[in-house]
């Protein structure tokens, strides 16, 4: 009898073991703490630019826009651009920092919406 009851505790320590290593590794932040990020994302800037389309590349993810200070490359961010062609003047909605085209392949401003005029 005092073996199936150690072997039961056993087991049951095994178990919240198991449990609390799981919570661990899932980072069990405390949800007020994961949602700052969040609202921190939804609280950043969002800029306009009336340009002209000179790219569209839906299967890279960006878009190239011209203006009179440059050509400007900005990351799709899942917006739906297909119904825009070379030519078409618009107005973007984006976040993020604009980069002109040859500045580098990293995209930091993210498309948001964007509108034909």
């Amino acid at each position: 009898m005092r073996r199936k009851t150690c072997t039961r505790a056993l087991s049951l320590l095994c178990g919240l073991a198991l449990t609390a290593a799981l919570a661990a590794c899932s980072g069990g932040a405390p949800a007020g703490t994961q949602a700052q990020p969040q609202e921190s994302q939804q609280q950043e800037a969002k800029q306009e630019l009336t340009a002209t389309v000179n790219q569209v590349d839906s299967d890279l993810g960006y878009l190239v826009l011209v203006t009179e200070d440059g050509y400007y490359k900005l990351d799709l961010n899942g917006v739906d651009v297909s119904g825009l062609e070379p030519g078409d003047d618009v107005t973007a909605t984006y976040t993020g920092t604009l980069s002109t085209e040859d500045e580098g392949e990293e995209l930091s401003a993210k498309l948001t919406a964007i509108r034909k005029n």
